[in-house]
């Protein structure tokens, strides 16, 4: 009953597009976990504020510490991605990921 519940839950939020790999574990016969439950998001759909900055780029990267402002083209790069984020990641260029959160302080 419970793990029906916890489906039911898993597909109602992946039912609105966000990536989601949820996992119940795997575990030996003796109870030995080979892989421990968890559950992860695609990192596109978890950053609240993502922004790649060129090494070409005349703009510095965003200023660490302040909010990085939503533009109309990082949006749109969001959700053309968001099925396969390894087509954006270069490994010269600098990637500055912003998460904001209700519940903790990231700044203590």
């Amino acid at each position: 009953m419970k793990e029906a519940l916890v489906n039911f839950i898993l597909k109602f939020v992946t039912s609105f597009g966000r990536q989601l790999h949820p996992s119940y574990g795997v575990f030996e016969k003796d109870g030995t976990a080979v892989e421990v439950p968890h559950m992860a998001f695609g990192l596109l759909s978890a950053a609240d504020r993502f922004v790649i900055t060129p090494p070409d780029s005349t703009c510095p990267p965003p200023q660490l510490g302040l909010a990085i402002p939503l533009t109309d083209d990082l949006a749109r790069l969001r959700k053309q991605h968001r099925s396969s984020p390894s087509s954006i990641f270069k490994l010269n260029h600098t990637y500055t990921i912003a998460f904001y959160s209700m519940y903790m302080d990231f700044e203590r």
